[in-house]
Protein backbone atom coordinates (compact mmCIF):
# COMPACT_ATOMS: atom_id res chain seq x y z
CA UNK A 1 0.00 0.00 0.00
CA UNK A 2 2.82 2.40 0.86
CA UNK A 3 4.49 1.66 -2.45
CA UNK A 4 1.25 2.50 -4.32
CA UNK A 5 1.08 5.78 -2.43
CA UNK A 6 4.53 6.81 -3.57
CA UNK A 7 3.72 5.84 -7.15
CA UNK A 8 0.58 8.00 -7.15
CA UNK A 9 2.13 11.06 -5.49
CA UNK A 10 4.39 12.06 -8.45
CA UNK A 11 1.41 11.73 -10.78
CA UNK A 12 -0.67 14.04 -8.59
CA UNK A 13 2.13 16.58 -8.50
CA UNK A 14 2.46 16.44 -12.27
CA UNK A 15 -1.27 16.93 -12.72
CA UNK A 16 -1.21 19.90 -10.36
CA UNK A 17 1.63 21.45 -12.31
CA UNK A 18 -0.43 21.09 -15.48
CA UNK A 19 -3.33 22.93 -13.90
CA UNK A 20 -5.57 19.90 -13.34
CA UNK A 21 -7.55 20.39 -10.15
CA UNK A 22 -7.18 24.17 -10.32
CA UNK A 23 -10.49 25.61 -9.14
CA UNK A 24 -10.32 28.41 -11.71
CA UNK A 25 -11.91 27.59 -15.08
CA UNK A 26 -8.87 28.65 -17.13
CA UNK A 27 -5.20 29.55 -16.64
CA UNK A 28 -4.46 33.28 -16.56
CA UNK A 29 -5.53 34.73 -19.90
CA UNK A 30 -5.33 38.53 -19.90
CA UNK A 31 -4.17 39.51 -16.40
CA UNK A 32 -2.31 37.53 -13.73
CA UNK A 33 -2.21 38.01 -9.97
CA UNK A 34 1.27 39.53 -10.38
CA UNK A 35 -0.20 42.34 -12.48
CA UNK A 36 -2.44 43.67 -9.70
CA UNK A 37 -0.98 44.44 -6.30
CA UNK A 38 -3.59 44.05 -3.51
CA UNK A 39 -2.08 47.06 -1.77
CA UNK A 40 -3.25 49.27 -4.65
CA UNK A 41 -6.84 48.66 -3.64
CA UNK A 42 -6.45 50.10 -0.17
CA UNK A 43 -7.34 48.47 3.14
CA UNK A 44 -10.89 47.69 4.31
CA UNK A 45 -12.22 49.15 7.57
CA UNK A 46 -10.55 47.50 10.55
CA UNK A 47 -12.31 44.97 12.76
CA UNK A 48 -13.93 46.74 15.68
CA UNK A 49 -13.68 50.16 14.03
CA UNK A 50 -16.54 52.64 14.07
CA UNK A 51 -16.92 52.22 10.31
CA UNK A 52 -17.24 48.45 10.61
CA UNK A 53 -19.85 48.80 13.35
CA UNK A 54 -21.86 51.18 11.19
CA UNK A 55 -21.69 48.69 8.33
CA UNK A 56 -22.99 45.90 10.58
CA UNK A 57 -25.86 48.16 11.64
CA UNK A 58 -26.64 48.87 7.99
CA UNK A 59 -26.69 45.16 7.14
CA UNK A 60 -29.02 44.42 10.05
CA UNK A 61 -31.35 47.24 8.99
CA UNK A 62 -31.43 45.95 5.42
CA UNK A 63 -32.06 42.36 6.48
CA UNK A 64 -34.93 43.36 8.75
CA UNK A 65 -36.88 44.57 5.69
CA UNK A 66 -36.19 41.74 3.25
CA UNK A 67 -39.16 40.00 1.63
CA UNK A 68 -39.31 36.28 0.89
CA UNK A 69 -38.91 37.11 -2.81
CA UNK A 70 -35.71 39.07 -2.12
CA UNK A 71 -34.30 36.22 -0.06
CA UNK A 72 -34.99 33.82 -2.93
CA UNK A 73 -33.19 36.16 -5.34
CA UNK A 74 -30.16 36.32 -3.04
CA UNK A 75 -29.86 32.54 -3.02
CA UNK A 76 -30.50 32.34 -6.77
CA UNK A 77 -27.48 34.59 -7.34
CA UNK A 78 -25.25 32.68 -4.93
CA UNK A 79 -23.14 31.15 -7.72
CA UNK A 80 -21.40 33.49 -10.16
CA UNK A 81 -22.68 32.78 -13.67
CA UNK A 82 -22.40 34.96 -16.74
CA UNK A 83 -26.12 34.62 -17.48
CA UNK A 84 -26.84 36.58 -14.31
CA UNK A 85 -25.81 39.78 -16.09
CA UNK A 86 -26.26 38.82 -19.77
CA UNK A 87 -29.88 37.66 -19.71
CA UNK A 88 -31.44 40.50 -17.67
CA UNK A 89 -29.65 43.24 -19.63
CA UNK A 90 -28.99 41.86 -23.11
CA UNK A 91 -31.73 39.24 -23.36
CA UNK A 92 -31.93 35.48 -23.71
CA UNK A 93 -31.00 35.54 -27.41
CA UNK A 94 -27.32 35.86 -26.42
CA UNK A 95 -26.19 32.31 -25.69
CA UNK A 96 -23.01 30.24 -25.88
CA UNK A 97 -24.36 28.55 -28.99
CA UNK A 98 -25.26 31.76 -30.83
CA UNK A 99 -22.24 33.83 -29.68
CA UNK A 100 -19.29 31.52 -28.87
CA UNK A 101 -16.65 34.25 -29.30
CA UNK A 102 -18.48 36.56 -26.90
CA UNK A 103 -18.83 33.89 -24.23
CA UNK A 104 -15.21 32.78 -24.61
CA UNK A 105 -14.17 36.37 -23.92
CA UNK A 106 -16.47 36.58 -20.89
CA UNK A 107 -15.32 33.19 -19.55
CA UNK A 108 -11.66 34.20 -19.74
CA UNK A 109 -12.41 37.55 -18.09
CA UNK A 110 -14.28 35.76 -15.30
CA UNK A 111 -11.46 33.33 -14.60
CA UNK A 112 -8.90 36.15 -14.33
CA UNK A 113 -11.20 38.24 -12.12
CA UNK A 114 -11.88 35.27 -9.84
CA UNK A 115 -8.19 34.40 -9.43
CA UNK A 116 -7.14 38.00 -8.78
CA UNK A 117 -10.09 38.62 -6.46
CA UNK A 118 -9.19 35.59 -4.34
CA UNK A 119 -5.60 36.76 -4.13
CA UNK A 120 -6.66 40.21 -2.93
CA UNK A 121 -9.11 38.70 -0.43
CA UNK A 122 -6.37 36.50 1.01
CA UNK A 123 -4.04 39.50 1.27
CA UNK A 124 -6.47 41.55 3.37
CA UNK A 125 -8.06 38.63 5.27
CA UNK A 126 -11.24 40.42 6.30
CA UNK A 127 -13.77 38.34 8.27
CA UNK A 128 -17.27 37.94 6.84
CA UNK A 129 -20.11 39.91 8.49
CA UNK A 130 -22.06 36.79 9.49
CA UNK A 131 -18.96 35.51 11.31
CA UNK A 132 -18.20 38.89 12.89
CA UNK A 133 -21.64 39.47 14.43
CA UNK A 134 -24.07 36.62 15.15
CA UNK A 135 -27.02 38.96 14.67
CA UNK A 136 -26.28 38.96 10.92
CA UNK A 137 -28.35 36.28 9.21
CA UNK A 138 -26.63 34.09 6.63
CA UNK A 139 -28.95 34.05 3.59
CA UNK A 140 -26.51 32.46 1.16
CA UNK A 141 -24.40 29.32 1.13
CA UNK A 142 -21.92 29.11 3.98
CA UNK A 143 -18.66 30.82 3.05
CA UNK A 144 -15.79 31.54 5.40
CA UNK A 145 -12.96 32.73 3.13
CA UNK A 146 -12.02 36.43 3.40
CA UNK A 147 -14.63 39.04 2.59
CA UNK A 148 -12.86 42.01 0.99
CA UNK A 149 -13.39 42.75 -1.84
CA UNK A 150 -16.60 41.09 -3.00
CA UNK A 151 -15.95 38.43 -5.63
CA UNK A 152 -19.47 38.72 -7.06
CA UNK A 153 -18.98 42.46 -7.45
CA UNK A 154 -15.50 42.17 -8.93
CA UNK A 155 -16.48 39.59 -11.55
CA UNK A 156 -19.79 41.18 -12.53
CA UNK A 157 -18.21 44.61 -12.83
CA UNK A 158 -15.42 43.19 -15.00
CA UNK A 159 -18.16 41.71 -17.19
CA UNK A 160 -19.95 45.07 -17.18
CA UNK A 161 -16.77 46.84 -18.33
CA UNK A 162 -16.24 44.32 -21.14
CA UNK A 163 -19.87 44.28 -22.27
CA UNK A 164 -20.14 48.06 -22.13
CA UNK A 165 -17.42 48.22 -24.78
CA UNK A 166 -19.50 45.97 -27.01
CA UNK A 167 -22.95 47.32 -26.09
CA UNK A 168 -22.39 51.02 -25.26
CA UNK A 169 -26.11 51.76 -25.24
CA UNK A 170 -26.49 49.22 -22.39
CA UNK A 171 -23.65 50.63 -20.29
CA UNK A 172 -25.78 52.12 -17.50
CA UNK A 173 -27.98 49.02 -17.27
CA UNK A 174 -24.95 46.70 -17.15
CA UNK A 175 -23.33 48.53 -14.25
CA UNK A 176 -26.64 48.87 -12.46
CA UNK A 177 -27.16 45.12 -12.64
CA UNK A 178 -23.57 44.40 -11.56
CA UNK A 179 -24.02 46.65 -8.53
CA UNK A 180 -27.36 45.10 -7.58
CA UNK A 181 -25.79 41.62 -7.66
CA UNK A 182 -23.08 42.86 -5.32
CA UNK A 183 -25.59 44.47 -2.96
CA UNK A 184 -27.53 41.23 -2.78
CA UNK A 185 -24.41 39.75 -1.18
CA UNK A 186 -24.64 42.47 1.48
CA UNK A 187 -28.29 41.58 2.02
CA UNK A 188 -27.24 37.94 2.33
CA UNK A 189 -24.88 38.74 5.20
CA UNK A 190 -21.72 37.61 3.39
CA UNK A 191 -20.32 41.05 2.52
CA UNK A 192 -20.00 44.54 3.91
CA UNK A 193 -20.99 47.55 1.77
CA UNK A 194 -17.29 48.50 1.62
CA UNK A 195 -16.59 45.06 0.11
CA UNK A 196 -18.85 46.07 -2.78
CA UNK A 197 -17.04 49.37 -3.28
CA UNK A 198 -13.73 47.52 -3.15
CA UNK A 199 -14.96 45.07 -5.79
CA UNK A 200 -15.95 47.93 -8.09
CA UNK A 201 -12.50 49.50 -7.77
CA UNK A 202 -10.72 46.19 -8.28
CA UNK A 203 -12.78 45.45 -11.38
CA UNK A 204 -11.79 48.81 -12.87
CA UNK A 205 -8.13 48.07 -12.14
CA UNK A 206 -8.37 44.63 -13.74
CA UNK A 207 -10.13 45.96 -16.82
CA UNK A 208 -7.49 48.63 -17.39
CA UNK A 209 -4.84 45.90 -17.34
CA UNK A 210 -6.92 43.69 -19.63
CA UNK A 211 -7.15 46.37 -22.29
CA UNK A 212 -3.36 46.35 -22.62
CA UNK A 213 -3.24 42.61 -23.33
CA UNK A 214 -2.97 41.51 -27.02
CA UNK A 215 -5.02 38.35 -26.43
CA UNK A 216 -7.80 40.41 -24.86
CA UNK A 217 -7.72 42.79 -27.82
CA UNK A 218 -7.96 39.85 -30.24
CA UNK A 219 -10.84 38.22 -28.37
CA UNK A 220 -12.63 41.55 -28.15
CA UNK A 221 -12.23 41.99 -31.91
CA UNK A 222 -13.61 38.48 -32.50
CA UNK A 223 -16.63 39.24 -30.31
CA UNK A 224 -17.25 42.50 -32.19
CA UNK A 225 -17.08 40.72 -35.53
CA UNK A 226 -19.45 38.04 -34.28
CA UNK A 227 -21.97 40.65 -33.11
CA UNK A 228 -21.84 42.37 -36.50
CA UNK A 229 -22.29 39.15 -38.47
CA UNK A 230 -25.53 38.99 -40.49
CA UNK A 231 -28.38 36.99 -39.01
CA UNK A 232 -28.77 33.57 -40.61
CA UNK A 233 -31.74 33.12 -42.94
CA UNK A 234 -33.20 30.36 -40.75
CA UNK A 235 -32.89 32.36 -37.55
CA UNK A 236 -36.14 32.02 -35.58
CA UNK A 237 -35.48 34.79 -33.05
CA UNK A 238 -38.70 36.84 -32.68
CA UNK A 239 -38.53 40.24 -34.34
CA UNK A 240 -39.16 43.41 -32.31
CA UNK A 241 -42.62 44.96 -32.75
CA UNK A 242 -41.35 47.80 -34.94
CA UNK A 243 -39.75 45.26 -37.27
CA UNK A 244 -42.98 43.30 -37.56
CA UNK A 245 -44.76 46.51 -38.53
CA UNK A 246 -42.13 47.24 -41.16
CA UNK A 247 -42.37 43.71 -42.51
CA UNK A 248 -46.14 43.95 -42.79
CA UNK A 249 -45.64 46.99 -44.99
CA UNK A 250 -43.40 45.06 -47.33
CA UNK A 251 -40.09 46.11 -45.75
CA UNK A 252 -37.52 43.75 -44.23
CA UNK A 253 -34.89 46.20 -42.94
CA UNK A 254 -34.76 44.48 -39.55
CA UNK A 255 -33.16 41.41 -41.07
Amino acid sequence: MKRAHWLILPLLLALTACGVGDKYPHPSQFVSIDDVCPCELGAPPEDGSTTQKKEISRILAIQSKLSAEEKDRIMHEDSIKVVMIVEPVLGKSYTRESHPALFTLLDHAQSDAWRIGDNVQDFWGRTRPWLTDNRVELLAKKITRPSYPSGHTTTNHVWAHVLAELFPAKRAALFEKAYSIGMNRVKGGVHYPSDIEGGKRLAAMIFEKMKENPQFQAEMAAARAELKAPVAANDNTPLPAECLTAKAGGMSMCR
